[in-house]
């Protein structure tokens, strides 16, 4: 089953509103604006800088030095070296490191970037699309990876390394996966996948490392190209707009503004835009720069720059700077000739927030697009709803199964017709008694409130006599909505990547050669 996500209660109103074309947001990012485009997105990047290009295809050659001469390796090798190409474009999607590459939403977001790229290359045979999975390896934000769900386990990484997780050693890694091997029955084949994994890790220095290799495992067949971008040669072409941010602060004001006008419209906010947005990066390090009495300081540390070091610093070693969330796209577009992006429901709502910061830093945007979502049940399951004449989509929008008791056999109770009807005519009967004198109808008004709290436990207790009538299949239906449909605990947010390829093994990668991976919608897929 495919639908759109607009359909079911998952994103925020500013999402929903991006992704069904809302004119109130359209009114404030403007109608020609990229994001509502790829062919002004193309437009923008076809004079891409060809020495940038250089660097790109350099920069990524360094990370993929594993790859042989082997068949698997073919088009991964060949799109690295397209990206060359002044008619070669990329689409990406990105996320912060974990282990095994993390929630299952990770592999949506990856084959969305390449459905899209291959969908391109139809619609346009005279150019080159690369997808690209951008690591986030400069995220300090250990907390939200240390720990890996695996078939109701809880593996946590246990390590004192600081700073920038993607520069993070692999030595405590080894145990972990030891444990995952003790405690979760693996049959022989999905042993021999989970000590290759184990391998990638024990020769890799660094969780970027790692990733990429894994992530080239996957999905390198299909021509998937990582990039992490934690390197001074792509961080020396992003400077102009270091400079720009640390030393001017020109765009804490164009973000204010927009998020301004979107909070003046009700749309939710994600990000909250700073003065200085970067950190000072070095191993073990990841720090908010602050301006604080004519000082640059690092927070936390004892390093401080006068405005002529800082100047010299950010010119000499632009490594050092890393871009938070309010410009780390800003970054991306420029390393990249990148025409499309991929994101999640919170991306969107960022990317939506600095749509400003790309035109004062001169830098063109992207088609923005909704990642996926999928639903992986059991055959069984599906069979279990067809016989409730209930879809898996209805109770992704109810989110309430006892919604569905009339469906189920159950009548209809619904009193709220007389509730109104007597509330109106208590209100109009207390409105006549407020002009008169009122002792003369307290008891009369207070046999209405008892008369109001008589109907609606009558009601209470109709409803609870026809939901014993369908117990049972609303008991069924319940452990379904809860095991696959309750979106406050996402099947693609508790399921790790590791567990869906031991458990679903190619569910996913089928979905996409067949129907689709499209851009803001969801699967329900049943295995």
């Amino acid at each position: 089953m495919e639908f759109n996500l607009s359909e079911i209660n998952t994103l925020s109103n500013t999402t929903k509103a991006f992704i069904t074309k809302d004119k109130a947001l359209i009114d404030i990012l403007g109608s020609d604006n990229a994001y509502y485009s790829i062919d002004k997105a193309l437009e923008g990047k076809k004079n891409f800088n060809p020495d940038y290009r250089t660097t790109l295809v350099n920069c990524i050659q360094k990370d993929y030095t594993f790859l042989d001469d082997s068949e698997e390796n073919k088009l991964v090798k060949s799109n690295i070296n397209l990206l060359l190409e002044a008619n070669t474009y990329t689409v990406s999607t990105g996320q912060q490191l974990h282990l095994f590459l993390g929630p299952a939403f990770v592999i949506y977001k990856i084959l969305a970037v390449i459905k899209l790229s291959e969908d391109l290359k139809i619609k346009h045979p005279d150019k080159n699309f690369v997808p690209i999975y951008w690591l986030a390896s400069e995220d300090h934000d250990f907390e939200e990876i240390k720990d890996s769900n695996l078939f109701g386990h809880k593996f946590t990484w246990q390590t004192n390394q600081t700073g920038a997780c993607g520069r993070f050693n692999l030595s405590e890694v080894k145990p972990l996966i030891e444990e995952i091997k003790q405690q979760v029955n693996l049959n022989s084949d999905k042993l021999k996948f989970v000590e290759e994994l184990e391998e990638i890790y024990s020769n890799s220095k660094t969780l970027s490392e790692a990733t990429v290799k894994i992530a080239h495992k996957i999905f390198g067949e299909m021509g998937l190209v990582c990039l992490d971008a934690d390197k001074k040669e792509l961080k020396n072409q992003f400077r102009d707009v270091i400079e720009k941010d640390i030393l001017s602060q020109i765009n804490i004001k164009p973000f204010n503004d927009l998020t301004d006008s979107l909070v003046s419209k009700n749309f939710h906010t994600q990000l909250h835009c700073r003065e200085i947005n970067f950190f000072y990066l070095l191993d073990g390090v990841r720090s908010r720069i602050i301006l604080e009495d004519d000082k640059f300081t690092v927070v936390g540390t004892e390093i401080r720059f006068t405005l002529a070091e800082i100047t010299e610093d950010i010119k000499e070693h632009p490594e050092h700077y890393s871009p938070n969330a309010v410009l780390r796209p800003l970054y991306q577009e420029t390393i990249l000739p990148n025409i499309a992006y991929i994101g999640g429901n919170a991306e969107i709502n960022y990317w939506i927030q600095i749509s400003n910061l790309f035109v004062i830093n001169n830098i063109n945007k992207p088609n923005l697009q909704l990642r996926p979502s999928l639903w992986i049940i059991p055959i069984k399951t599906l069979d279990l709803l067809k016989k409730l004449n209930i879809s898996g989509l209805d109770l992704l929008i109810s989110q309430n199964p006892e919604k569905h008791m009339v469906t189920l056999g159950a009548s209809e109770i619904n009193l709220k017709d007389k509730l109104e009807a007597f509330n109106k005519f208590k209100k109009e009967f207390q409105d006549t008694v407020n002009q008169i004198d009122k002792s003369e109808f307290i008891k009369l008004v207070e046999l209405g409130k008892t008369y109001e709290k008589a109907l609606k436990s009558a009601e209470k207790a109709l409803i609870d006599i026809e939901k014993n009538k369908v117990d049972n299949s609303l008991r069924k239906l319940d452990d379904t909505y809860r095991n696959y449909f309750d979106i406050k605990h996402m099947q693609e947010r508790k399921l790790n990547c590791l567990e869906m390829w031991i458990k679903y093994e190619n569910v996913a990668f089928k979905l996409k050669n067949s129907v689709g991976f499209n851009a803001s919608h969801g699967y329900i897929l049943s295995i």
